[in-house]
């Protein structure tokens, strides 16, 4: 009985609709497959997988987990039909452009600099997810106020086949140190009708997270934005950058 083998069982047992799962049903489940399985075994690799992102914290008395990636459908049909799937990697360059050539025309931004932040090495950034793929910094004058105001707005992406309501953690947590942060979705074919894609833009409206999708990278006309909701922590730094701006 190896860990990775009920890492496995867990992640089988673990509905990936989004429904939460029950510690001690888990354990009871695990215990039909791994009949030597002891608690502390169970929680630690339990715990592995919260800490690895493939599950989340649930309600319930006893605690719950439940999973945290949506599953990608399997495509069907002929060869001609079934197309290379993009990798997040592939993703940044285009999205990167589509934002410094549309993205800030639409939005009213003149002065910014941007730059893809995804690859840093192992430059330490202060955690797991506190690297965004792509920051801009922007810089606004107004009429009756001294100096210029900047706005930190950061941008994660995901791929169509690796993405769920762990993203939108992803996405808030980097509002820590910046103004406005988007989650951006490749979708292929669209925004899906689901269950589990309502419950993502419900949780990006909850933490204030801005959330774009789009088909085609390159294509500004494939891209769909749902705005951010403007919060007082927004306004809260925008003043303090206020007070701090040189003339």
């Amino acid at each position: 009985m190896e860990e990775k083998d009920i890492e496995k069982r867990i992640l089988e047992i673990v509905p990936l609709t989004g429904k939460s799962v029950g510690n001690k049903f888990l354990l009871t489940e695990l215990k039909k497959t791994f009949k030597d399985l002891d608690e502390d075994t169970f929680w630690k690799v339990r715990n592995s997988l919260l800490e690895n992102g493939k599950l989340g914290k649930g309600r319930g008395k006893g605690g719950s987990v439940y999973a945290l990636q949506i599953p990608v459908q399997p495509k069907t049909g002929s060869d001609k039909d079934t197309k290379k799937r993009i990798s997040e990697n592939e993703l940044y360059e285009p999205v990167h452009k589509v934002i410094r050539d549309f993205w800030v025309k639409e939005n009213e931004i003149d002065d910014y600099l941007s730059e893809i932040t995804a690859n840093q090495g192992k430059k330490k950034t202060g955690g797991k997810w506190t690297r965004p793929d792509i920051t801009l910094i922007s810089i606004k004058t107004y009429q009756y106020l001294i100096g210029r105001i900047m706005d930190v707005i950061t941008f994660e992406i995901k791929p169509e086949d690796n993405y769920g309501i762990e993203s939108v953690f992803e996405t808030a947590s980097q509002s820590v140190f910046a103004h406005k942060s988007y989650l951006c979705i490749h979708l292929s074919k669209g925004k899906p009708e689901t269950e589990e894609f309502e419950k993502i833009q419900r949780q990006c409206e909850n933490f204030g997270v801005g959330l774009i999708i789009f088909e085609k990278p390159d294509d500004w006309e494939t891209y769909e934005t749902y705005p951010l909701k403007k919060s007082g922590n927004n306004l809260d730094k925008n003043i303090t950058l206020c007070r701090c701006s040189t003339r």
